[in-house]
Parts: C-alpha cells; structure tokens; sequence
C-alpha cells in the first residue's frame, strides 16, 4: 500500500539514496509477514472449500499460524519504534513526504476502512493485522471473490 508508491514515484519523495534504508527500516520484514498471513487465508479457504457450510474447525490452521508467524513476529515487534522514529523525522524534514502521508490516509485514497483516522506510523501495527480484518465480514465477499473467482458468493 506505501512501499510501491514510495518507490514508484517521480520525483521520489524520499530521495533515492534513502529510499532503501528508509523502506527496511521503516517497514522491517513485512513481506515476510504478509507471506505468513497470505499463507493462513489460504488455509482458511481450503477448509471452508472442504467443509463448507459447517466449519467444523479452524484450529489445526491457527495452530500452525501461531507456531509460524513467532519468529516473524519477534523480529517484527522491537522494530517498531525505529519505524516510527524514522516516520516522524521523515515527516518533520521532508514536506512531500509528510503532503504523501496525510493525502494517504483520507478514506478515498485509501479505498479501504482500515487505515481510517490511523497515522502512517500506526501502519506498521496495522500492516501485520491487516489480513485479520480482511477476514471478518467487512469486505470479506469481495476478498473471496478476487481469490477465488469461480466460487460462489458466500
């Protein structure tokens, strides 16, 4: 949602120099956190295919997340004040990106209720509770829809 704006725009916003650092420090092992979750939606799918429309359990699946995602997790969590130091001094000597961060959290820019009245600090939180809210019934049909296609509307 951030990275490929920051690195996609011209001029960049943060200078090009920085730009890898500012992204590693700022939003540390995201992707190994999505792959995690991206990987524990899949696995919910899978059981409501097999099982639909009694669910008989999700425990086996959150199990297996839980023993998985506490690595990503321990490296994920005393990151996070260095993600929001580097956010807050990036902000305070750099207007473009303190113009991205505030155009980035109005709710039509963000076309999603997630981020709504959170400051782009709060994203790293955010960022690894994301597919959780995915989950709940906000929005979760048209999740479904784009993973799966040809199935049914639940």
């Amino acid at each position: 949602m951030y990275v490929r704006p920051l690195r996609s725009m011209d001029p960049p916003i943060v200078p090009r120099e920085r730009l890898d650092t500012f992204i590693r420090d700022v939003f540390h092992n995201f992707g190994e956190l999505h792959a995690h979750h991206k990987r524990l939606l899949d696995q919910f799918f899978e059981i409501q295919r097999e099982e639909h429309p009694i669910i008989r359990s999700v425990t086996a699946a959150m199990y297996d997340a839980v023993l998985n995602f506490r690595d990503a997790y321990l490296e994920y969590i005393p990151n996070y004040p260095i993600a929001a130091y580097r956010i807050d001094d990036e902000m305070e000597n750099n207007p473009p990106f303190k113009a991205f961060v505030e155009v980035s959290l109005l709710p039509a820019a963000v076309g999603s209720c997630w981020l709504r009245g959170t400051n782009f600090n709060g994203f790293s939180f955010l960022l690894a509770m994301r597919t959780a809210r995915r989950c709940s019934s906000v929005g979760y049909e048209e999740l479904h829809q784009q993973a799966h296609p040809s199935s049914l509307a639940l």
